[in-house]
């Protein structure tokens, strides 16, 4: 039962980062003009976060290519730390806590 408990914990803290940074994604939506409820449906939050970011929703598109999307991401990610003044490093690495900031 000792495992059990753990294993418990575990998976109450990744529910836990996952409620924050949902709720950060949410919060930088309202920021940036888009609505708040677009992040829980698949593409179409992927769209909003890159028009949010990179001003062209499309470029959403080119998640769907295997080695672009990983680059498209991060610079995705990297527009959305600038938009909102941010570190980009920062915003790459740890999410759950500079996305809701």
């Amino acid at each position: 039962f000792g495992t059990f408990k753990n294993i418990f914990k575990i998976i109450v803290l990744i529910i836990g980062i996952c409620f924050i940074e949902s709720y950060g994604y949410q919060r930088m939506l309202i920021k940036a003009g888009q609505p708040w409820w677009s992040i829980y449906i698949p593409i179409y939050g992927q769209y909003t976060l890159f028009e949010a970011g990179m001003g062209n929703g499309l470029l959403c598109l080119l998640m769907f290519v295997p080695i672009i999307n990983f680059i498209v991401s991060i610079m995705c990610t990297f527009a959305l730390a600038n938009k909102f003044s941010k570190n980009g490093w920062l915003m790459l690495f740890f999410p759950f806590v500079m996305i809701p900031c």
